[in-house]
């Protein structure tokens, strides 16, 4: 199972084929992935996760992943994804970097800095009244304490752009 893994609302979450993953009792097949974890250096898992994300995620219909190394000696990132022949690539560029949903998450952005702060809790804060997460939606500043609320805040969005199109067609 990855470390983070997520499927937009309105899309279809597995079938009884594709069980790789379960969520509360029914097949769940992420549309995006992410694994942290130690990408170089000795006993690096880079081999052992290019392997998983390749043959695992994206056989089973991942769209979108990320690899991230958050020691701050080794900082690496790498982005998987589909090209137009659906066939599994990986970013050549590994450098510390802001990172964007693309077409998998249209309008989700996580910046290197935010990753930095969320990845490395060794900083001594942990006040509830700190806020942590601010929306990436464009014109949204709404903000969160917990991942969790922001995600579903994020699907909010979608949905209601998805019905904004809905709407505009249907007065066409």
């Amino acid at each position: 199972m990855p470390d983070v893994a997520y499927s937009p609302r309105d899309t279809d979450r597995g079938s009884p084929s594709a069980s790789t993953w379960m969520y509360r009792g029914e097949p769940f097949v992420p549309s995006f992935v992410v694994e942290v974890d130690k990408l170089s250096g000795r006993g690096s898992q880079r081999s052992a996760f290019d392997r998983k994300m390749r043959n695992e995620y994206f056989q089973n219909g991942v769209k979108l992943g990320w690899l991230v190394d958050p020691r701050p000696e080794c900082h690496a990132m790498y982005v998987y994804y589909l090209d137009n022949d659906n066939q599994v690539q990986c970013s050549a560029n590994s450098a510390w970097r802001d990172l964007d949903g693309g077409d998998v998450l249209p309008g989700f952005r996580i910046t290197s800095t935010s990753l930095d702060r969320v990845l490395n809790q060794d900083s001594g804060s942990s006040s509830e009244e700190e806020v942590d997460l601010t929306c990436p939606v464009r014109g949204c500043d709404q903000q969160f304490r917990a991942l969790g609320r922001l995600h579903v805040h994020i699907e909010w969005h979608r949905a209601e752009r998805a019905d904004q199109k809905y709407l505009a067609k249907q007065n066409l």
